[in-house]
């Protein structure tokens, strides 16, 4: 752990909060967040232009930081009421995020990956990498990551970004709905019903950015319903600099903006556009230089995904919007899933375009409703019922219209610009918490509020338990039974138990037969009797819960069949001696955990990207991609989905 750099980041936060001006406890922490934020962004960026980013650097940069501060009066607290039930609820995300590492499938392969590679090289210039979203996403919150990674020493608690994230979102939903005329009562409801859906709390424990991004939409909310034009400008920047999404959830807000400083636009425009040179601008140089764009790869690289829709009309705004918000209709029974893709194919054989248009659907993904319980996608029902329930009451009330009617026009930019994928609801995250604004100021009674505590808190324990990522208990089996749902993989010792029945169900995937992969044109009339010889004969075993796991195996959590994988390639190059290693890693490999657990048995070992001209390791580690094609006969360690090559 870095302390210098610790108390230097504390000091930081200390002096800030004592010497900000603003009228309450919540606006001056929403404003220190911001702050945070962007001076920490900012110092990534300058100490990676002299190539000394690292705990020393960061934490000059933070002392430097408290210079500003020095000439503001100190100002006395006010502290406002402390909501109970929200804290616990709270506590026991926070104690996932600290006590669990992050695993999911983004943050394996480029959230976190990109930060070990900053730290290595001490800078962040762009470097080859078969995984490019490691480069050109927009890169404030893995900044963010760096300086906590550097603190702690490791991945310890880097998930609390989003939970703090999560905090500052709460404390902005209260100080909107105080805006609007809501009592403490009332701004307590709306802090707590951000935890309503389930993917707040999902996204609470990883090291994803959307509640990151959620946290600066709704502080530009906050700013522009305000009129503080330069907190606004931090905001929105500091927003783009995570997740351009911000910007396109916050245009209804905008014109607003626009309209009621159209005498003072121009002087708007001109300090955004050099806070975003000053923040956003080497980033863009970076991503210019490397993809004539400074935006990313644009069509017909090597490096282009098309998520921005290919047809703009009535017929396909209409089906992103209800395929959208569909993907809160899944459920864990069947019938149900069927019967709504059954409506959804009406509904758009109404508007003369194809459920699945690829024009207007992200990749190789497609609308199928079903339950999810993950952080890429999970859905609510329960969420999407208050929520409707909650708007026709409004319209027909005449109540808080046009706060409805901007939230919604939120969504409509969203799903214009936005191709259709069933993640939708991690990129919404912000707006599915700032929904929380009117559907608390429905709640006027202290019955009503009563009422909510008890749904929010209900509806959390789901959430702890089943969450997929940090599972507390597997009812893997239970469900399968009740399903009649087989097991998709089984390993060489589980099909070695009953080889002769289970051959007309399984097929070996790998030449040395360790693993086998449920057949797709099996007879699945056979399905229940095969589920019932797999639990109940042989004793399949699900994956083990987070509370049974190492933290190494915490990792795989979301790919389980990779840890033994992954471990043998570890325990191959420690025993080698590789201590350079080129990558040469797949779209969606897991890069991060493989190279966290040989830096946790060498820790001085360093990765670069493989280039075929210009080896700079002593082995080559490829991961879900076929080796290069010089080096495709020399593999001296082959495993599942990893290849090893000692030059």
């Amino acid at each position: 752990m870095s302390w210098f750099l610790l108390s230097s980041l504390l000091g930081f936060i200390g002096l800030w909060w004592l010497k900000l001006p603003a009228s309450t406890a919540p606006d001056r922490a929403l404003k220190l967040g911001i702050i945070t934020a962007l001076w920490g962004g900012i110092g990534i960026e300058v100490t990676s232009l002299f190539s000394i980013l690292g705990a020393n650097a960061l934490a000059l940069w933070w002392i430097l930081g408290l210079l500003p501060v020095l000439k503001f009066p100190t100002q006395r607290l006010t502290w406002t009421h402390f909501f109970w039930p929200l804290m616990g609820c709270m506590a026991v995300y926070g104690w996932q995020a600290w006590f669990f590492p992050p695993n999911n499938y983004d943050s394996m392969a480029y959230h976190l990956p990109r930060v070990l590679t900053w730290i290595q090289q001490k800078n962040v210039a762009f470097y080859p990498t078969g995984i490019p979203r490691q480069l050109y996403i927009n890169p404030l919150a893995e900044y963010l990551l760096t300086h906590l990674y550097l603190i702690i020493g490791d991945d310890q608690g880097v998930n609390l970004l989003q939970w703090l994230a999560l905090v500052g979102c709460q404390i902005t939903i209260g100080l909107l709905i105080k805006h609007q005329g809501g009592n403490t009562q009332v701004q307590g409801i709306g802090m707590g019903l951000t935890l309503l859906h389930p993917m707040i709390g999902f996204q609470s424990t990883t090291t994803q950015n959307d509640l990151v991004a959620g946290f600066f939409l709704l502080a530009s909310i906050y700013f522009t319903w305000r009129g503080e034009r330069l907190w606004l400008l931090f905001a929105l920047i500091a927003g783009g600099w995570v997740k351009y999404t911000v910007w396109m959830l916050y245009v209804p807000w905008g014109l607003y903006w626009i309209w009621k400083e159209r005498t003072q636009l121009w002087k708007s425009l001109l300090e955004g556009a050099a806070l975003a040179c000053v923040t956003l601008g080497p980033f863009w140089v970076r991503n210019y230089e490397k993809y004539q764009h400074p935006l990313g790869p644009t069509q017909g690289h090597a490096d282009y995904h098309s998520v921005t829709n290919n047809l703009h009309s009535v017929a396909s705004l209409l089906s992103n919007s209800v395929r959208t918000l569909g993907n809160n209709l899944g459920l864990p029974w069947q019938k149900w899933n069927v019967w709504i893709y059954d409506v959804y194919q009406r509904i758009h054989h109404g508007l003369h375009i194809d459920l699945q248009d690829t024009r207007t659907t992200y990749a190789q993904f497609s609308f199928q409703p079903h339950f999810a319980f993950t952080e890429d996608d999970a859905g609510s029902l329960l969420w999407l019922i208050v929520v409707g329930f909650f708007f026709l009451k409004s319209m027909l009330e005449k109540q808080h219209r046009w706060l409805w009617l901007g939230f919604v026009g939120s969504f409509l930019v969203f799903n214009f610009f936005l191709k259709y994928q069933p993640m939708h609801n991690r990129l919404l995250s912000g707006w599915i918490m700032a929904l929380s604004i009117p559907l608390a100021l429905g709640f006027t009674s202290w019955k009503k509020q009563t009422w909510a505590w008890g749904i929010i808190i209900l509806s959390q324990i789901p959430i702890w338990i089943l969450n997929k990522s940090k599972p507390l208990w597997v009812p893997e089996n239970e469900v399968r039974l009740w399903r009649n749902q087989p097991h998709n993989v089984l390993s060489k010792a589980d099909f070695s138990k009953k080889p002769t029945y289970l051959t007309q169900f399984y097929s070996p995937i790998d030449s040395d037969s360790s693993t086998f992969i449920l057949n797709q044109n099996r007879d699945r009339a056979l399905d229940p009797e095969l589920v019932r010889v797999l639990i109940h004969e042989l004793h399949v075993q699900t994956r083990p819960s987070a509370w049974m796991s190492s933290r190494e195996l915490n990792y795989f959590q979301n790919r389980y069949a990779a840890y033994t994988d992954v471990q043998q390639a570890v325990t191959w190059v420690k025993d080698h001696g590789c201590h350079h290693i080129d990558l040469w890693m797949g779209f969606d490999a897991m890069e991060y955990p493989i190279r966290r657990l040989i830096l946790n048995e060498k820790p001085d070992t360093q990765f670069y990207g493989y280039q075929p001209k210009q080896k700079r390791g002593d082995c080559l580690l490829s991961m879900d991609r076929e080796l290069p094609g010089d080096l495709s006969s020399q593999s001296q360690y082959t495993g599942t989905t990893i290849h090893i090559i000692k030059y």
